[in-house]
């Protein structure tokens, strides 16, 4: 019986040549550092958010990282900003805005009203006929910025009001000589206010 031998052919082993090997790696890096600029421009052109700011007082004055703002949304580039709410109707403010990438970050602070003590403190000066700072034992918010209610310790009934054409407090209504007393010029729901506060005062 006659064997035949089989014909095993064996490769020779291929070196890769250094030539083609670093033609290799420059094409990746070429490819890799395609992709970052691609990113980069990406970043540059379109890489922002928005704030949209709402609730804010027409008299309020916006700003963010110290730089006042008058539209919105406002395109940012994303993180965290610090932003400021001032105006004569209301507490200052002070929070942080955060941006997301292509996103719109809603954005509405919870503002106070301004304290109605300081209000009639810088209206006022003092309680009229005295050198007393203006404290008010009673007092009640109104609708476009009107304040009403009586002060201690002599009961004085007065009503504030915020004039937006002259950006200043003014006192609408006061019990005391040489100040406005027309009840009729107020908007009705303060009016009634201050007639129950004459009227519980004269009761008393």
């Amino acid at each position: 019986m006659i064997k035949y031998m089989e014909d095993y052919s064996v490769q020779p082993y291929q070196v890769q040549s250094p030539d083609k090997l670093i033609r290799t790696i420059l094409n990746v890096c070429i490819a890799v550092g395609a992709v970052l600029c691609a990113v980069f421009i990406f970043l540059a052109v379109a890489g922002f958010g928005h704030a949209a700011i709402s609730g804010i007082p027409s008299n309020a004055t916006v700003a963010i990282n110290g730089h006042r703002v008058t539209a919105t949304p406002i395109k940012m580039r994303p993180g965290n900003y610090q932003i400021s709410v001032t105006s004569p109707t209301i507490e200052s403010y002070q929070g942080t805005l955060h941006i997301s990438l292509l996103a719109t970050t809603q954005f509405k602070p919870t503002l106070l009203p301004r304290d109605a003590n300081s209000v009639a403190s810088s209206t006022l000066g003092a309680v009229p006929n005295s050198t007393l700072v203006p404290k008010f034992d009673t007092v009640q918010y109104f609708p476009d910025n009107w304040i009403a209610g009586k002060l201690t310790p002599d009961g004085t009934v007065l009503a504030l009001h915020y004039d937006e054409t002259h950006k200043s407090w003014t006192v609408a209504y006061c019990n005391a000589p040489s100040y406005p007393q027309s009840i009729s010029s107020m908007p009705s729901a303060v009016g009634a206010y201050v007639q129950s506060l004459l009227a519980a005062r004269n009761d008393a």
